[in-house]
């Protein structure tokens, strides 16, 4: 999954950075986690046409919380 900040202005919208964050580090959960800073970065690295990761940090963070959550009802 690739998260991205942007700062939206009147007439053109500015990407601060990236981050990107494989779907495996994921937790199932059904409530809310205490959150985690990740770091924002410039660049995307690619392989073959695939994302791998991130390079050249910003010195943005920023705080997320991500998680794989079961449909109402099925808990």
């Amino acid at each position: 999954m690739l998260l991205e900040l942007w700062n939206k202005g009147v007439l053109w919208d500015k990407l601060l950075g990236v981050h990107y964050l494989t779907l495996t580090s994921v937790q199932y959960r059904n409530e809310a986690g205490p959150g985690k800073w990740l770091q924002i970065d410039q660049e995307l690295e690619t392989r073959n046409g695939q994302t791998v990761g991130t390079s050249r940090p910003t010195g943005h963070s920023v705080l997320v919380d991500v998680r794989f959550e079961l449909p109402y009802g099925l808990y």
